[in-house]
């Protein structure tokens, strides 16, 4: 297996080893122990809440992703401990805006490494829209709102991208909303005229393992149940609801995907989608070397994965 570069950090190495990552870019981390192994992890932020409804037609727009950050390769040492933070999904939408995920963190040695919280989407609200919220990845706009942007964090790679835009005016069916923003990819806009919601933004193939972390949500569709509700990424965040229908909830847990926004149909005061927490996950070839979260091995590695906060105890 290819590792960008990397020292393979077997037993017995000791001191500072310089570690290049996939970006190009260097670290440091001190190895001073007898011992040593390298790691790889992926941090993911908690999922946004779908916006919700108290008008009678405009949807709400789907909840961000988590923000993801996949980044390097750490050596570690025998009895190195790792405070692991994992941020919670944010509140769904109920005649309001989706809530704002939490961030999620790592604690290594020459800093933590953090994802912020996905960006509620927007809500409909008095004649005016709501802007999609800002975070790791961005809501999506509703009726006249713009989208939220993503990367909050302003990191470099970035973290996650902006939601999409919802219909810029008119009557039905021009009142359906964007999708949420995913880790890897922009949420889908409008297209004014269809009624239908935007799509989520994809999420992040960590490893190419098959498992999307930081999806956006499919935004609402538009009024009188005409249009249908934009599909969460990756088929992981949440479905914008249909007709007379509530946002979805987002698929799986802890994959810090977006819920859905609420559809533009039926009577007023619809929710959004609920979101999913995050995620912290680290693995290293070979059998255990380490205790912390749900430990497991596939294809000759093993993962500690933390759905709360915890700590990563070298062995």
């Amino acid at each position: 297996m290819t590792r960008h570069g990397a020292n393979k950090g077997a037993k017995g190495v000791t001191g500072v080893t310089a570690l290049r990552n996939k970006y190009g870019s260097f670290s440091t981390v001190s190895a001073g122990g007898p011992a040593s192994m390298t790691i790889e992890y992926i941090v993911v932020g908690g999922g946004a809440g779908g916006g919700g409804k108290d008008h009678t037609s405009p949807a709400g727009g789907g909840g961000g992703g988590g923000g993801v950050r996949d980044l390097s390769l750490a050596n570690v040492v025998s009895g190195n401990s790792f405070a692991v933070t994992v941020g919670g999904g944010g509140t769904y939408g109920t005649s309001q805006r989706g809530g704002n995920g939490n961030s999620s963190s790592l604690a290594l040695p020459l800093g933590t490494i953090s994802a912020s919280g996905g960006g509620g989407g927007a809500m409909y609200q008095g004649g005016y829209g709501t802007h999609g919220s800002n975070g790791g990845t961005g809501g999506g706009g509703s009726l006249y709102g713009s989208a939220g942007t993503g990367n909050s964090g302003a990191f470099s790679p970035v973290e996650g991208f902006a939601g999409g835009a919802g219909n810029s005016g008119g009557g039905s069916p021009n009142q359906a909303a964007g999708g949420g923003g995913g880790a890897a990819a922009v949420g889908v806009a409008v297209v004014d005229g269809t009624g239908n919601g935007g799509n989520g933004g994809s999420g992040l193939d960590w490893k190419s393992l098959g498992a999307y972390y930081g999806s956006g949500g499919g935004g609402g569709s538009g009024a009188f149940g005409i249009g249908s509700g934009g599909t969460g990424g990756n088929n992981v965040g949440g479905t914008g609801g249909s007709g007379s229908a509530n946002g979805g909830n987002a698929v799986g847990v802890s994959n810090g995907a977006g819920g859905g926004g609420s559809t533009g149909g039926g009577a007023p005061n619809h929710a959004g989608g609920a979101p999913n927490g995050g995620t912290v996950i680290i693995r290293y070839l070979g059998g255990s070397q380490a205790t912390g979260g749900t430990v497991t091995s596939s294809g000759g590695y093993t993962y500690h994965t933390f759905t709360g906060n915890g700590t990563f105890v070298v062995t």
